[in-house]
Order: C-alpha cells, then sequence, then structure tokens
C-alpha cells in the first residue's frame, strides 16, 4: 500500500491503521470497500428529490466510515453538511456537495492507485 499516494489525497492511512489495531491487510481490506461505496451519489439523489431524510442517513454512514478511515476531506465535508441539515439550512447543501464529490473522487482515485 502506498501511504504517500493516500495522504496527497486527504487519506490520514496512518490513523486509519490504528483505528485497526495496526492490522494494514484488514485497513486495506476496508479502504477497497470504499471502491463500491454509493452514498455520495445516493445523498445527490436524495437532495434533488428534497428527501432530507434519505440524505442525512447516507451522509450519517459516510461520515462515520470515512471518520474512521482516516478520510479526512471527505469526513469534514460531510460533517459540514450534517451539520447544516441539523439546522434545517438546507439552501446552503448544494454547495458541499460538488466539494464532497470532488473529495469523495479524489480519494477513489488514490485508494485505487494505491492498493
Amino acid at each position: 500500500m502506498d501511504h504517500a499516494l493516500l495522504i496527497n489525497a486527504g487519506i490520514d492511512c496512518k490513523v486509519g491503521i490504528g483505528r485497526c489495531m495496526g492490522n494494514e491487510a484488514l485497513y486495506s481490506r476496508l479502504l477497497s470497500r470504499m471502491l463500491d461505496d454509493t452514498n455520495v451519489p445516493r445523498t445527490r439523489a436524495f437532495l434533488a428529490e428534497q428527501d432530507y431524510e434519505g440524505a442525512y442517513a447516507r451522509l450519517h454512514e459516510l461520515k462515520g466510515v470515512s471518520g474512521n478511515l482516516g478520510m479526512d476531506r471527505v469526513f469534514e465535508i460531510s460533517s459540514a453538511m450534517l451539520r447544516l441539515m441539523r439546522e434545517n439550512d438546507y439552501e446552503n447543501l448544494s454547495q458541499h456537495i460538488d466539494d464532497l464529490e470532488i473529495a469523495f473522487n479524489d480519494a477513489i482515485v488514490a485508494i485505487r492507485a494505491a492498493l
């Protein structure tokens, strides 16, 4: 696993490996599962439908997984979006979904290259 590629994409792999009790093979398996994650496009679809409960559920899942894996940029953006939703500030979510998609896609490109 190429740590530098992950770090450059905003993934703190040292933290993620630490959360896997130092088991880098487990961490790699968990990261590889992100390649099939659909939370970002599903969140975008829920927001387009103004289904804020559905969007919240997807963001909450993404926040948890990204936080545990050290995907800091994805974690920070999803956290900010969840705060807006708790404040019923739905108008400003559209500003963040594009940033979330970019950060997530950058992470996925890095994960593919690093594993």
